[in-house]
């Protein structure tokens, strides 16, 4: 929820809107029975925040932890079944064009950074495509382990340059740090490098 938190802060501050939306996607396994099953069960759920009336990050933090519990207890609903009902409508915007996904140190370990929040680059020498097909315009991909957090971040190149998207994520981790060490001051008080920039 903290990162969540924190990805809101810095779209409301690039953006300049209070109405912050992001994706991100549940395990799906809260029924009795599914703990054992193999293969994906993962759903997409919308995590929609009002940060207006310029709030302290305790506040962003109450007003997205209400935001998370609210999207898991309505897990259930099938993204795809959301997306259709409301293709009806043309005139709706995205549900949300950014998506933030969290794996817990269980999942993959990974070496010492030497830092608590880093961000890696693609290695163009992997045998995976470096190319995602996805319809969010940036997935930003956090993974916990023992001495911190490492990131890479997806996103469309013919939207962003690999320059914006580096910018992007210093921000992140400056809106992190402020976050957590002034959790008092007004979000308004975060200075970002170039604001506001992200379409």
């Amino acid at each position: 929820m903290a990162l969540v938190a924190t990805l809101k802060t810095l779209l409301h501050r690039h953006l300049g809107e209070d109405d912050v939306r992001v994706a991100t996607n549940v395990a799906n396994r809260n029924r009795p029975g599914t703990e054992a099953l193999i293969g994906p069960l993962v759903n997409t759920v919308i995590l929609r925040t009002d940060l207006g009336g310029d709030p302290n990050p305790r506040e962003v933090m109450r007003r997205v932890r209400s935001t998370v519990l609210g999207a898991f207890a309505h897990q259930d609903l099938p993204f795809e079944e959301l997306v259709r009902s409301l293709e009806r409508d043309h005139r709706l915007a995205p549900l949300a064009n950014v998506m933030i996904l969290f794996q817990n140190s269980t999942l993959r370990p990974t070496a010492n950074s030497g830092h608590k929040l880093s961000f890696e680059e693609a290695n163009p020498n992997m045998l995976l495509p470096l190319v995602t097909i996805t319809s969010f315009d940036v997935i930003l991909m956090l993974r916990e382990f023992p001495q911190g957090l490492a990131g890479t971040c997806v996103y469309k190149p013919h939207l962003f340059e690999a320059g914006t998207i580096d910018r992007l994520l210093r921000d992140f981790q400056k809106v992190l740090e402020r976050m957590t060490t002034q959790p008092e001051q007004p979000i308004s008080s975060i200075r970002i490098l170039n604001e506001p920039s992200i379409r």
